[in-house]
């Protein structure tokens, strides 16, 4: 509805959403670790100053994909279960909060 609501005002999605002042389009978040006390990780791949700081929305979200690829590969190495959780994120059953962070 925003979209088609968007394109009869003639604005990109991201001024609609964010109003005359929004000048990017937000920071790509994924999850991509769920399950235990922590219960979920999430990454969030800056945009220009934000902290991955990547250049373009596209990049940000390339660094999220080969990120959330490159843990499959970690977990798989580790034994782990490398299927997706109801929320997208990898659902390993983990030893601890801290094995989750390293």
């Amino acid at each position: 509805m925003r979209k088609s609501t968007a394109e009869a005002f003639e604005l990109p999605l991201y001024r609609y959403i964010g109003g005359v002042n929004a000048r990017t389009l937000p920071v790509p978040m994924m999850n991509i670790l769920n399950g235990g006390n922590m219960q979920i990780i999430m990454l969030i791949s800056g945009i220009h100053g934000y902290p991955a700081g990547a250049p373009s929305f596209a990049e940000a979200l390339r660094y999220g994909a080969e990120v959330f690829h490159s843990l499959k590969s970690v977990l798989k190495k580790k034994g782990y279960n490398t299927s997706v959780g109801d929320e997208g994120g990898f659902a390993p059953n983990l030893k601890s909060n801290e094995e989750a962070l390293l």
